[in-house]
């Protein structure tokens, strides 16, 4: 019933597009048809005045580009100028995020895609960044995982729920394993300038014993992750050497932490329950968002599932508001069945007579 009412909310005032196989020759003669993208070399462009109009995730957008001079991603587009289409592909997690103003030609690009091969097999020469591990990020997994043939999983990041509805059908289609997760995300953001305001307000949480959260530290996160995976630990030791991240020590040990993610965002905030109920959290977030601050270059936000009443009064407190509704769409490539054996006794004495 949530789900339900959340979409429509979404939906209101939209109107789903038709699948590609349904428009018509003249439709797909006035600029509807998408069926690939070209890299954008110089993803400031995205940022020039009138680039991203319409889109409803502007921030995100924007925060990307700019957080760590827009190194953590390799961005596509459908046309250099004013694009519909924007994908981002993060360098080190491998996370596809994809961002339109025309739901039209969205759901055109989408199905044309064939999602089940790697979206970087015929691109490899062509990649703008050098795949050196020596060169920031140190970490091309995540974009070496888009050069095989086939797909082993994808991971769309922060969809609306109109986006995530077309994309889903699509790539079940195609024969992809979608995970049916309902989670359903308040994307919560403040601007620079609302910031600034809430100065003297973070410093006041702030005690002096907070700090970055050291490499060697990354596996106690890790094992407290609520999205730990096979590869999170990688990611983890990156995150403490390549982005701001705030932890609160007692002593030698850690009580509580957050960390700012590949595309800018905050999260991972965690305090084990025999600290809790001491204001560790508040101190953590507000010794992250002063250095943000500093830094400059990444407009605080963040997302927050829609039940998860605490740290929605927690971050709303600090002046942060809801913005829009998103949902991750995870996928993996269908299981090659097993061979049947025949476990017969006539079976299993031919086969003991077969050559090795």
């Amino acid at each position: 019933m949530q789900q339900q009412q959340l979409q429509q909310q979404q939906q209101q005032n939209i109107q789903l597009p038709v699948p590609v196989k349904q428009l018509s020759k003249r439709q797909l003669m006035d600029e509807t048809y998408v069926d690939r993208l070209v890299f954008e070399k110089e993803p400031n462009n995205l940022l020039r005045d009138g680039q991203l109009v319409g889109y409803e995730q502007e921030v995100r957008i924007r925060t990307q580009v700019s957080v760590n001079g827009g190194r953590n991603f390799v961005y596509m587009v459908d046309r250099l100028n004013k694009p519909t289409i924007i994908l981002m592909i993060d360098v080190i997690r491998g996370q596809l995020s994809l961002y339109t103003n025309d739901l039209v030609r969205f759901t055109s690009y989408v199905n044309l895609t064939d999602w089940t091969r790697g979206l970087l097999v015929d691109h490899i020469d062509s990649l703008p960044i050098p795949l050196d591990d020596t060169v920031y990020p140190f970490n091309y997994n995540g974009l070496r995982r888009h050069m095989d043939i086939k797909t082993p999983f994808l991971v769309f990041s922060s969809l609306s729920i109109v986006e995530y509805d077309i994309i889903e059908q699509v790539l079940k289609r195609q024969g992809l394993v979608v995970d049916e997760s309902q989670y359903i995300f308040d994307m919560l953001t403040m601007t620079l300038d609302e910031l600034r305001g809430k100065l003297p307000q973070l410093k006041a949480m702030v005690e002096g014993n907070e700090g970055q959260i050291q490499e060697e530290e990354a596996g106690i996160i890790d094992s407290y992750w609520a999205y730990r995976s096979a590869v999170s630990m990688e990611f983890m030791r990156w995150t403490t050497k390549h982005s701001l991240t705030s932890c609160k020590r007692v002593g030698v040990d850690m009580v509580s932490w957050i960390i700012q993610y590949s595309d800018g965002s905050i999260g991972n905030l965690f305090t084990p329950s025999e600290h809790r109920k001491r204001g560790y959290a508040k101190s953590v977030v507000a010794d992250l968002l002063i250095r943000m601050l500093e830094k400059g270059d990444a407009q605080p936000y963040l997302y927050i599932k829609t039940d998860n009443t605490e740290s929605q009064a927690l971050f709303r407190s600090l002046g942060f508001h809801a913005t829009n509704l998103a949902r991750w769409l995870e996928v993996s490539a269908a299981p090659v069945p097993l061979p049947i054996v025949d476990s017969s006794p006539v079976a299993l004495t031919q086969q003991d007579n077969l050559q090795p």
